[in-house]
């Protein structure tokens, strides 16, 4: 198909090429504006701002409503003629709530003619991702998160109608055929966006980890890893000692908090002593959001289909305090499957 290109070797890199493809062209003109959201990832936002240096791009921020997502009014209100772009996040790296990407479409399409683009980095694999549905120009994903493919594989998906607009910023004899000695051209597919030395072994891993998701079903999926995600968030929520900090109305398996007396780097090493593997999201991956609400870091729990509810209970085991601890270790005494998982 026209447009997509498979497997660049990261989700930023593809998101680049597209987005450096379309200034190089002037399609995204210098003085012009982008519209962000709170969740963007900080990789997309320093080449906004590396644009904002060199060719005086404007970046302006949609609000988020009061749960946490974009709104869809503060959206409409920021979007007028001088905006060239608007780059939006399926699911943000510092926390689960889903973005209404959807709608967003149809709102930028009812008063811009600008580029939208989509990361669905955290979404692939988890979450129904249609880019019609979305009518978006632009998506990019990766393969190493919920796809569970290698890492350094991903997706670039490019509109077929904006295809001759970019001019990718690095090309070679793979995505170019060079015509004449002071000429070349363009291939006019999606191979524009690749270049020759690829990992073809990564290539193939990728492709059988989207095979294995499809034989499952993503529905399936999503349904599986929600009610997961929420058994979580609601045993975290009854430690009390515990802030949940994903907001939202529609959540994915993406897990946040952070407890009220320890660092989240100290909760993790309490779960890592449990035999739980967490990471920890820190205010630079997402300013816009994180630094606005004053957290400076907070635990994630990714969560996917293939975790059990006695698994989740580990953690809220690991995490309780003494006097909850006997409380809880009580409601499950008499279950030797569970104890020996502890």
């Amino acid at each position: 198909m026209p447009g997509r290109s498979p497997s660049p070797r990261t989700t930023p890199q593809a998101w680049a090429t597209a987005f450096w493809g379309l200034v190089h062209t002037g399609a995204i003109a210098a003085g012009s504006t982008v519209v962000v959201d709170r969740a963007t990832y900080a990789s997309h936002y320093v080449g906004l701002l590396q644009a904002r240096k060199y060719f005086g791009l404007r970046i302006d921020v949609a609000e988020s409503d009061a749960s946490g997502a974009l709104s869809l009014d503060s959206l409409a209100d920021v979007l007028d003629e001088h905006v060239s772009m608007v780059a939006l996040t399926h699911v943000g790296s510092h926390r689960g709530l889903v973005n209404p990407v959807e709608l967003a479409g149809e709102v930028i399409r009812r008063n811009t003619d600008a580029f939208y683009f989509i990361d669905a980095c955290q979404s692939l694999g988890q979450l129904p991702v249609s880019v019609h549905a979305i009518g978006c120009d632009v998506l990019t994903g990766t393969g190493r998160k919920y796809l569970r493919a290698p890492r350094g594989t991903g997706v670039l998906f490019v509109a077929a109608r904006i295809l001759d607009r970019i001019d990718p910023p690095a090309i070679d004899g793979h995505s170019a055929e060079w015509v004449g000695a002071a000429s070349y051209q363009l291939l006019s597919d999606a191979r524009r966006f690749e270049q020759f030395e690829a990992s073809m072994a990564n290539r193939v891993g990728f492709g059988v980890a989207i095979d294995y998701a499809l034989s499952w079903g993503i529905d399936a999926i999503r349904a599986r890893i929600v009610e997961l995600a929420e058994h979580l968030r609601s045993g975290l929520a009854s430690l009390g000692d515990v802030e949940g900090l994903d907001g939202g109305h529609n959540r994915s398996g993406i897990v946040t908090f952070r407890e009220r007396h320890r660092e989240p780097a100290d909760t993790q090493a309490v779960l890592r002593r449990a035999g739980i593997s967490t990471s920890v999201v820190v205010a630079r991956a997402a300013r816009l959001d994180m630094d606005r609400d004053g957290v400076a870091a907070a635990v994630r729990a990714s969560v996917h289909y293939y975790n059990t509810i006695g698994e989740l209970d580990r953690v809220l085991d690991a995490l309780a305090v003494p006097s909850r601890r006997g409380r809880h270790d009580e409601a499950h005494r008499g279950d030797p499957a569970r104890a020996a998982r502890l």
